[in-house]
């Protein structure tokens, strides 16, 4: 199992996903594990040598979802710290025709630089995002609603043992708005 280790005041704190689960609940259990997984591939390039401090790191989102936003949160309380930014126009793809996030962070450890992650094409199927149309987190049936939940749990099971190389690319350096 992936975990994530920052720095804090006295010393190391080890996340794994299980512990942002408990913090964030299920509702958004893919994104919570994409970004979740986007951290692990930033830190890993930016400070091979060991783990960031909690501190040092501030986060720019293309994606203002609530899975998205306590991932980065449990992590390095970004939010918390007021260092997290969402930003519509951050380059990156735009996998939902229907709607306007963009599947990119740009991750910053002070002193260390910025890497911008990108979300690979095919990471989150286009089933994910009919349910998204369909209203499935809202207004849909009871049925609708459990079908939804179960292909987020299966995509989060995918992205926690998938090649991070397969998952994100990856781009150093912080890249402007468009």
């Amino acid at each position: 199992m992936t975990e994530l280790t920052v720095l804090a005041e006295e010393g190391p704190i080890t996340l794994g996903f299980p512990d942002l689960v408990r913090y964030h609940g299920h509702a958004a259990l893919a994104m919570l594990a994409v970004t979740f997984r986007a951290q692990e591939a930033a830190f890993g390039r930016l400070c091979p040598d060991g783990p960031p401090r909690r501190d040092a790191i501030e986060v720019r989102s293309g994606h203002p979802g609530p899975g998205v936003r306590d991932a980065f949160e449990m992590v390095t309380r970004c939010v918390t710290r007021r260092v997290y930014t969402v930003d519509p126009e951050l380059p990156g793809p735009r996998y939902n025709p229907r709607g306007p996030a963009v599947y990119a962070f740009e991750i910053t450890v002070a002193g260390r630089g910025s890497q911008h992650v990108a979300v690979r094409p095919g990471v989150l199927p286009d089933e994910f995002f009919d349910y998204l149309a369909a209203g499935a987190g809202g207004n849909a049936s009871a049925e609708v609603k459990l079908e939804f939940a179960a292909l987020r749990r299966r995509i989060a099971d995918v992205v926690l043992v998938t090649d991070l190389d397969q998952l994100f690319e990856c781009e150093y350096g912080a890249l402007p708005a468009r």
